[in-house]
């Protein structure tokens, strides 16, 4: 996405908003296509509806990704943390700051 201060990608689509996000920028070019819905693409389904989330890291995954990802989480302004707790993971944003 950056080539050092530099954005180098003209479009950047948010996994947590995916679908408004890629109709919005099929609008903008005139293209007609869109993503299959969750239950249209077998994502979710009734089989597979309990599935892995940011709840489910230990605090040892948390910072590896951390480490791996600052650059990102700094640039999009998502939130980092060190552990999540479930009695408080509603804290915790996963939309980016910055758009």
């Amino acid at each position: 996405m950056y080539d050092g201060d530099d954005m180098v990608v003209t479009n950047i689509l948010h996994y947590e908003n995916l679908s408004l996000e890629y109709d919005a920028l099929m609008k903008k070019y005139d293209i007609k296509s869109s993503l299959p819905t969750k239950e249209e693409s077998g994502v979710y389904t009734e089989e597979n509806k309990k599935r892995l989330s940011h709840m489910d890291l230990d605090p040892e995954s948390i910072a590896l990704i951390n480490v791996f990802a600052k650059l990102d989480f700094e640039k999009f302004g998502y939130q980092m943390v060190e552990k999540f707790e479930h009695q408080d993971g509603g804290g915790y944003s996963l939309e980016a700051k910055l758009h």
